[in-house]
């Protein structure tokens, strides 16, 4: 009789280690400024910097914006500069990602920084012509919120911080609009 070989099937794989989300969003979008375009892309980036327990800080521009160009120079430069803290970065085309987005999020001139918490806007600056400001503000919202890097995330429920605006015609945090 010839010799029989049976071959055992090769070991299932390690079990997966459950994903905490957090270094998804660091491989995703962390350590550069992230593009954003469509609503989605925004979606996608802010409920990754609520999973990481960040900060998101947004730059609203327009492609055509001399402006805005003056401060892409100096924004791209934030990431390098805060690596040791939890922060994400964004370069949002106000008009490519719709106006009802642009209208929710309050978006009525550019260049316009946000800074987003737990999915809610905690501070914002409209930077009018003067660009040195508009980056001062920045560095100052990211002074304040930034938490360090490897913070723990707020507990589930926790209630958000109240929203600060440099807007004069903002409606203060739990205001209605128009009040």
């Amino acid at each position: 009789l010839p010799p029989f070989f049976f071959f055992s099937p090769p070991p299932p794989p390690p079990p997966s280690r459950p994903s905490d989300g957090v270094s998804e969003a660091w491989e995703r979008y962390g350590g550069r400024v992230t593009h954003i375009s469509t609503a989605k892309e925004w979606f996608d980036l802010l409920d990754a910097s609520v999973v990481a327990g960040g900060l998101l800080i947004a730059e609203f521009r327009s492609m055509t914006c001399r402006k805005c160009k003056a401060v892409e120079q100096k924004f791209k430069k934030f990431p390098a500069t805060y690596v040791d803290r939890n922060v994400f970065f964004a370069e949002v085309d106000a008009k490519a990602i719709g106006s009802a987005l642009r209208e929710a999020l309050g978006v009525d001139k550019v260049p316009y920084v946000t800074a987003w918490k737990d999915a809610a806007m905690v501070d914002d600056y409209v930077c009018g012509s003067d660009i040195g400001a508009c980056l001062r503000s920045a560095v100052r919202m990211l002074d304040e919120h930034a938490p360090p890097k490897g913070a723990a995330p707020p507990p589930q429920g926790a209630a958000p911080p109240p929203v600060r605006s440099a807007r004069a015609d903002a409606p203060s945090a739990g205001a209605p609009a128009g009040a």
